[in-house]
Protein backbone atom coordinates (compact mmCIF):
# COMPACT_ATOMS: atom_id res chain seq x y z
CA UNK A 1 0.00 0.00 0.00
CA UNK A 2 1.30 3.45 -0.94
CA UNK A 3 2.26 5.85 1.82
CA UNK A 4 1.05 9.46 1.60
CA UNK A 5 4.55 10.55 0.51
CA UNK A 6 4.71 7.93 -2.24
CA UNK A 7 1.20 8.82 -3.37
CA UNK A 8 2.14 12.50 -3.52
CA UNK A 9 5.20 11.76 -5.66
CA UNK A 10 3.18 9.56 -8.00
CA UNK A 11 0.43 12.16 -8.32
CA UNK A 12 2.96 14.92 -9.04
CA UNK A 13 4.57 12.82 -11.78
CA UNK A 14 1.20 12.03 -13.36
CA UNK A 15 0.18 15.71 -13.31
CA UNK A 16 3.42 16.77 -14.99
CA UNK A 17 3.00 14.25 -17.79
CA UNK A 18 -0.70 15.08 -18.24
CA UNK A 19 0.16 18.78 -18.52
CA UNK A 20 2.89 18.06 -21.06
CA UNK A 21 0.53 15.86 -23.07
CA UNK A 22 -2.09 18.61 -23.15
CA UNK A 23 0.45 21.19 -24.30
CA UNK A 24 1.71 18.90 -27.07
CA UNK A 25 -1.83 18.04 -28.16
CA UNK A 26 -2.88 21.70 -28.30
CA UNK A 27 0.20 22.66 -30.33
CA UNK A 28 1.68 25.06 -27.76
CA UNK A 29 5.22 23.83 -28.27
CA UNK A 30 4.88 24.44 -32.01
CA UNK A 31 3.64 27.98 -31.31
CA UNK A 32 6.55 28.57 -28.95
CA UNK A 33 8.99 28.27 -31.85
CA UNK A 34 6.98 30.74 -33.94
CA UNK A 35 8.59 34.14 -33.33
CA UNK A 36 5.70 36.09 -34.83
CA UNK A 37 3.10 34.28 -32.72
CA UNK A 38 5.04 34.80 -29.48
CA UNK A 39 5.54 38.50 -30.20
CA UNK A 40 1.84 38.97 -30.97
CA UNK A 41 0.80 37.12 -27.80
CA UNK A 42 3.05 39.19 -25.55
CA UNK A 43 1.96 42.47 -27.17
CA UNK A 44 -1.74 41.64 -26.95
CA UNK A 45 -1.95 39.92 -23.57
CA UNK A 46 0.67 41.80 -21.56
CA UNK A 47 1.69 40.19 -18.26
CA UNK A 48 -0.56 37.16 -18.73
CA UNK A 49 0.99 36.59 -22.15
CA UNK A 50 4.48 36.88 -20.66
CA UNK A 51 3.62 34.34 -17.97
CA UNK A 52 2.10 31.93 -20.48
CA UNK A 53 5.10 32.07 -22.80
CA UNK A 54 7.50 31.71 -19.86
CA UNK A 55 5.65 28.66 -18.53
CA UNK A 56 5.63 26.99 -21.94
CA UNK A 57 9.34 27.78 -22.39
CA UNK A 58 10.10 26.17 -19.01
CA UNK A 59 8.23 22.97 -19.86
CA UNK A 60 9.64 22.93 -23.40
CA UNK A 61 13.20 22.91 -22.04
CA UNK A 62 12.32 20.58 -19.16
CA UNK A 63 11.51 17.84 -21.69
CA UNK A 64 14.69 18.46 -23.69
CA UNK A 65 13.72 21.28 -26.03
CA UNK A 66 16.74 23.32 -27.21
CA UNK A 67 17.33 26.36 -25.03
CA UNK A 68 19.03 28.08 -27.96
CA UNK A 69 15.73 28.18 -29.81
CA UNK A 70 13.97 29.72 -26.81
CA UNK A 71 16.73 32.35 -26.54
CA UNK A 72 16.36 33.14 -30.24
CA UNK A 73 12.61 33.67 -29.87
CA UNK A 74 12.98 35.76 -26.71
CA UNK A 75 15.68 37.88 -28.34
CA UNK A 76 13.49 38.44 -31.38
CA UNK A 77 10.59 39.48 -29.15
CA UNK A 78 12.24 41.40 -26.30
CA UNK A 79 15.70 42.38 -27.52
CA UNK A 80 19.13 41.17 -26.44
CA UNK A 81 19.28 42.14 -22.76
CA UNK A 82 15.76 41.26 -21.63
CA UNK A 83 15.62 38.30 -24.00
CA UNK A 84 18.82 36.87 -22.51
CA UNK A 85 17.51 37.32 -18.97
CA UNK A 86 14.11 35.73 -19.64
CA UNK A 87 15.56 32.82 -21.62
CA UNK A 88 18.21 32.13 -18.96
CA UNK A 89 15.60 32.20 -16.20
CA UNK A 90 13.33 29.85 -18.15
CA UNK A 91 16.27 27.52 -18.79
CA UNK A 92 17.26 27.31 -15.12
CA UNK A 93 13.66 26.76 -13.99
CA UNK A 94 13.22 24.05 -16.64
CA UNK A 95 16.48 22.51 -15.46
CA UNK A 96 15.10 22.53 -11.91
CA UNK A 97 11.87 20.82 -12.95
CA UNK A 98 13.79 17.96 -14.56
CA UNK A 99 16.36 17.78 -11.75
CA UNK A 100 13.78 17.48 -8.96
CA UNK A 101 11.51 15.21 -10.98
CA UNK A 102 14.46 12.82 -11.29
CA UNK A 103 15.44 13.22 -7.64
CA UNK A 104 12.05 12.76 -6.00
CA UNK A 105 9.88 10.72 -8.37
CA UNK A 106 11.73 8.76 -11.08
CA UNK A 107 15.17 8.23 -9.52
CA UNK A 108 14.87 4.44 -9.67
CA UNK A 109 13.90 4.51 -13.34
CA UNK A 110 16.86 6.72 -14.25
CA UNK A 111 19.29 4.56 -12.27
CA UNK A 112 18.08 1.39 -14.00
CA UNK A 113 18.06 3.11 -17.36
CA UNK A 114 21.65 4.36 -17.33
CA UNK A 115 23.19 1.79 -14.99
CA UNK A 116 26.86 2.33 -14.10
CA UNK A 117 26.94 5.65 -15.92
CA UNK A 118 25.06 7.27 -13.04
CA UNK A 119 27.81 6.21 -10.61
CA UNK A 120 30.58 7.46 -12.92
CA UNK A 121 28.76 10.74 -13.38
CA UNK A 122 28.31 11.12 -9.62
CA UNK A 123 32.00 10.46 -8.93
CA UNK A 124 32.95 13.15 -11.42
CA UNK A 125 30.40 15.82 -10.54
CA UNK A 126 30.31 15.85 -6.73
CA UNK A 127 33.68 17.62 -6.29
CA UNK A 128 33.76 21.29 -7.40
CA UNK A 129 30.28 20.79 -8.80
CA UNK A 130 29.63 24.32 -10.03
CA UNK A 131 32.87 24.46 -12.03
CA UNK A 132 32.38 21.07 -13.66
CA UNK A 133 28.78 21.87 -14.54
CA UNK A 134 29.95 25.03 -16.32
CA UNK A 135 32.30 22.86 -18.39
CA UNK A 136 29.49 20.40 -19.16
CA UNK A 137 27.22 23.20 -20.39
CA UNK A 138 29.99 24.28 -22.78
CA UNK A 139 30.54 20.82 -24.25
CA UNK A 140 29.48 20.26 -27.88
CA UNK A 141 28.27 16.73 -27.01
CA UNK A 142 25.68 15.25 -24.71
CA UNK A 143 22.11 16.11 -23.91
CA UNK A 144 20.93 18.87 -21.59
CA UNK A 145 18.02 16.62 -20.59
CA UNK A 146 20.28 13.65 -19.82
CA UNK A 147 22.61 15.85 -17.75
CA UNK A 148 19.70 17.09 -15.64
CA UNK A 149 18.30 13.59 -15.18
CA UNK A 150 21.67 12.13 -14.15
CA UNK A 151 22.33 14.99 -11.73
CA UNK A 152 18.89 14.69 -10.17
CA UNK A 153 19.12 10.94 -9.73
CA UNK A 154 22.52 11.09 -7.99
CA UNK A 155 23.85 12.95 -4.94
CA UNK A 156 24.85 15.98 -6.99
CA UNK A 157 24.67 19.11 -4.76
CA UNK A 158 21.74 21.17 -6.03
CA UNK A 159 23.24 24.59 -5.20
CA UNK A 160 26.44 23.96 -7.14
CA UNK A 161 24.53 22.35 -9.99
CA UNK A 162 22.15 25.28 -10.48
CA UNK A 163 24.88 27.90 -10.07
CA UNK A 164 27.08 26.19 -12.64
CA UNK A 165 24.14 25.66 -14.98
CA UNK A 166 23.08 29.30 -14.87
CA UNK A 167 26.61 30.56 -15.54
CA UNK A 168 27.12 27.92 -18.22
CA UNK A 169 23.84 28.76 -19.92
CA UNK A 170 24.57 32.49 -20.23
CA UNK A 171 27.07 32.56 -23.15
CA UNK A 172 24.95 30.68 -25.69
CA UNK A 173 21.76 32.26 -24.35
CA UNK A 174 23.25 35.71 -24.96
CA UNK A 175 24.50 34.70 -28.40
CA UNK A 176 21.15 33.38 -29.60
CA UNK A 177 19.17 36.19 -28.00
CA UNK A 178 21.46 38.62 -29.83
CA UNK A 179 20.84 36.76 -33.07
CA UNK A 180 17.10 36.92 -32.48
CA UNK A 181 17.31 40.64 -31.74
CA UNK A 182 19.33 41.17 -34.89
CA UNK A 183 16.62 39.45 -36.93
CA UNK A 184 13.72 41.13 -35.14
CA UNK A 185 15.13 44.65 -35.31
CA UNK A 186 16.90 44.23 -38.67
CA UNK A 187 20.23 44.96 -36.97
CA UNK A 188 22.81 43.38 -39.25
CA UNK A 189 25.73 44.32 -36.99
CA UNK A 190 24.18 42.56 -33.98
CA UNK A 191 23.40 39.50 -36.10
CA UNK A 192 26.96 39.33 -37.43
CA UNK A 193 28.40 39.86 -33.94
CA UNK A 194 26.32 37.00 -32.55
CA UNK A 195 27.53 34.71 -35.35
CA UNK A 196 31.16 35.52 -34.46
CA UNK A 197 30.45 34.81 -30.79
CA UNK A 198 28.81 31.51 -31.71
CA UNK A 199 31.92 30.40 -33.61
CA UNK A 200 34.12 31.41 -30.66
CA UNK A 201 31.88 29.57 -28.21
CA UNK A 202 31.95 26.44 -30.38
CA UNK A 203 35.75 26.53 -30.53
CA UNK A 204 35.98 26.86 -26.74
CA UNK A 205 33.57 23.97 -26.29
CA UNK A 206 35.55 21.81 -28.71
CA UNK A 207 38.79 22.64 -26.86
CA UNK A 208 37.27 21.66 -23.52
CA UNK A 209 35.97 18.44 -25.02
CA UNK A 210 39.29 17.39 -26.52
CA UNK A 211 41.73 18.60 -23.86
CA UNK A 212 39.95 18.66 -20.51
CA UNK A 213 37.16 16.19 -19.92
CA UNK A 214 36.95 13.88 -22.93
CA UNK A 215 37.91 10.70 -21.00
CA UNK A 216 35.32 11.33 -18.29
CA UNK A 217 32.05 13.20 -18.39
CA UNK A 218 31.93 13.93 -22.12
CA UNK A 219 31.98 10.24 -23.01
CA UNK A 220 29.49 9.41 -20.25
CA UNK A 221 27.01 12.00 -21.49
CA UNK A 222 27.51 11.12 -25.14
CA UNK A 223 26.95 7.42 -24.47
CA UNK A 224 23.95 8.12 -22.25
CA UNK A 225 22.48 10.39 -24.90
CA UNK A 226 22.94 7.69 -27.57
CA UNK A 227 21.22 5.17 -25.32
CA UNK A 228 18.31 7.54 -24.72
CA UNK A 229 17.97 8.26 -28.46
CA UNK A 230 17.89 4.57 -29.36
CA UNK A 231 15.06 3.81 -26.93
Amino acid sequence: MLTSKQFGKSLFTVLIFVLLALLVESGWFEHLTDKQWVAALINQEGISGDALVFGCAVLFMAVGGPRQLVALVYGYTLGTALGTLMAAMAAIVGCGVTFYLARFTIKGIITRRFGKKTKKFEQFICHKTWLKVIIIRFLPVGSNLVTNLLAGSTHTPSSGFFLGSFIGYLPQTFIFASAGAGIGFSDHFTLMFSCILLVASSLIGTYLYRRRVQPTVADILAEADDKETQS
